[in-house]
């Protein structure tokens, strides 16, 4: 009986050797990651009291997993606790990539923060880690870094580093055959050229990006494309095709309401639309949509 009990006592001991406590858990949140942050965030949240007793090695993955799912969800990072303690670790004792990862989410903890230059450092410093001429580099993930950083130049104002930085996103998407990302580059590096006044290259931009999300079955990314097209349009007095690039963004987009009024932040739609009824002299239609896009403006001062 002695004996018994010595083998199960040694099973236990090497089955915790290979399988140390919660790294199950932390596999298949790692695996629902990408298509469902979510998930992966409500497995993480569950296992929370409980990893208190893991290794430190998975104390410090559960909270490099959690960041990464609230990223990924599009939740703010700003009240995030303990990432300073986690790219420590894996500085120490991490590879390229996990530091990388590490790197990348301080910068956006500091980007939901407001602090665009600690934010970029962070990012460049994460970019740094990436060996981009190993076969097994994340590809994909060094492209979302380059497109944070082009968001923040955009924040900022600045088209031209922001037009690199989306080239060099747009280059890593194709390398990582990530092609939902490709053309997300496509669409937002339309809106550098537009501060460079480059029209022709806004156009070229947008009208690729249009096609490709139809292409793969985003109609409703598609249509959101429109209102750059509509700008061009009124400009050059094309009035029918502005009417029905802002029609499509209308009914296709999916932001408005089902009182015809669009969501908080895309008020520029009604300066298209009230423009495009002013120049076809319908002027009741024109005062109505001017008027609610002034609404608007009241409504974000107070």
């Amino acid at each position: 009986m002695k004996r018994l009990l010595y083998w199960i006592g040694l099973l236990i001991g090497i089955t915790a050797c290979v399988n140390p406590k919660g790294e199950d858990v932390l596999a298949e949140a790692e695996q629902l990651m990408r298509a469902y942050p979510d998930s992966a965030l409500s497995l993480l949240e569950q296992v929370e009291k409980e990893a208190a007793s893991y290794s430190r090695r998975n104390r410090m993955r559960c909270r490099l997993l959690q960041a990464e799912a609230m990223n990924k969800a599009f939740l703010p990072l700003d009240s995030m606790d303990g990432m300073d303690e986690v790219l420590d670790y894996y500085l120490s004792h991490g590879n390229r990539d996990e530091r990388m990862r590490a790197y990348y989410l301080m910068g956006s903890i500091y980007r939901d923060q407001g602090n665009s230059p600690l934010a970029l450092q962070y990012y460049r410093d994460a970019i740094g880690e990436a060996d981009t001429t190993e076969t097994d580099c994340d590809y994909a993930q060094v492209s979302r870094i380059y497109a944070q950083m082009a968001l923040l130049f955009d924040r900022q104002c600045y088209p031209q580093m922001e037009l690199e930085q989306w080239k060099q996103a747009m280059r890593y998407a194709l390398l990582a055959k990530d092609t939902l990302m490709y053309i997300q580059c496509q669409d937002y590096i339309s809106g550098a050229y537009f501060l460079l006044s480059k029209e022709d290259s806004v156009v070229y931009f947008i009208q690729q990006a249009y096609r490709n999300y139809l292409k793969y079955g985003r109609e409703d990314w598609a249509a959101a494309t429109r209102i750059v097209m509509a700008d061009y349009y009124l400009k050059h007095d094309s009035l029918d095709k502005a009417k029905q690039a802002l029609d499509e963004y209308r009914n296709g987009s999916g932001f408005f309401e089902s009182n015809d009024s669009v969501w908080s932040g895309y008020e520029i739609f009604y300066s298209y639309i009230g423009e495009y009824y002013e120049k076809t002299a319908r002027l009741d239609s024109a005062v109505f949509y001017y008027w609610k896009l002034l609404r608007s403006c009241f409504d974000f001062i107070r």
